[in-house]
């Protein structure tokens, strides 16, 4: 019974943010930017709420306002960051990578549902040739690719790195010292800053109605919850742009 019970509020839930939110993002830097429902929902819900990774806002923001020769997102997943990024930022060259095919397809309807007439490109699988045939000096790179961050940010082998900002989210629980790894090849040329991930709060969305926050605060944040804690990323920028 209490089981059925925290089912149907939790479906409520859902279609009261579906109803008050729309299609599309509601707060953060990507304010605006319509989505395509898909099925994972608890991160759907984050994302059209915009407190998805708020942890990455400040950073997003300054993002926005550069004039990078271009955005390169490995690991579109269903395109919020890479419809973001197309919709709000000044760039107006994105592409991106995602493996999933399915996903790929979402990526793709997604963008274009929010283009403004900017070129953009989502291919398949990213490899270490793809990057390096990809890259100019001056680029964004969003990187978000289950451990695979260990052989594509390469500097060795691909020698514009150094001249890129790099955001990328880290698996170390995937393999062991991935984050140690990359810092050690950019600690000579780029600044590295780490961000933790953490939990949200209904202090994140205060522009929902007080009585939904008031009466359903534990179901809103259960429909939220994101990722343990533990998770983390690493923001990589030319010394020489500080």
């Amino acid at each position: 019974m209490i089981k059925q019970f925290f089912s149907i509020r939790y479906i409520l839930v859902r279609l009261w943010i579906t109803f008050l939110m729309g299609k599309k993002v509601k707060s953060g830097p990507f304010r605006g930017t319509v989505l395509k429902r898909n099925t994972n929902l608890n991160l759907f819900y984050s994302k059209l709420l915009g407190i998805y990774e708020k942890e990455l806002h400040p950073i997003l923001s300054q993002v926005l306002c550069q004039n990078y020769n271009q955005i390169v997102i490995v690991g579109t997943a269903e395109g919020y960051y890479f419809s973001g990024f197309l919709r709000n930022s000044k760039c107006n060259a994105i592409i991106g990578f995602e493996i999933d095919h399915s996903l790929r397809s979402i990526c793709n309807e997604t963008a274009e549902l929010n283009n403004c007439s900017k070129t953009f490109q989502i291919s398949g699988a990213c490899t270490i040739e793809e990057i390096s045939s990809s890259l100019t000096n001056n680029d964004f790179i969003f990187m978000d690719c289950e451990g695979g961050e260990l052989e594509l940010l390469n500097p060795k082998c691909v020698s514009q790195l150094y001249g890129c900002e790099i955001l990328v989210e880290c698996h170390d629980i995937f393999k062991e010292g991935i984050s140690k790894s990359i810092i050690n090849r950019f600690n000579s040329s780029l600044s590295v800053s780490r961000i933790e991930a953490r939990i949200s709060t209904y202090h994140d969305i205060p522009f929902l109605p007080k009585f939904l926050l008031k009466f359903l605060r534990h179901t809103i944040i259960g429909i939220i919850t994101e990722r343990p804690v533990g998770m983390h990323w690493l923001h990589l920028v030319p010394k020489n742009r500080l």
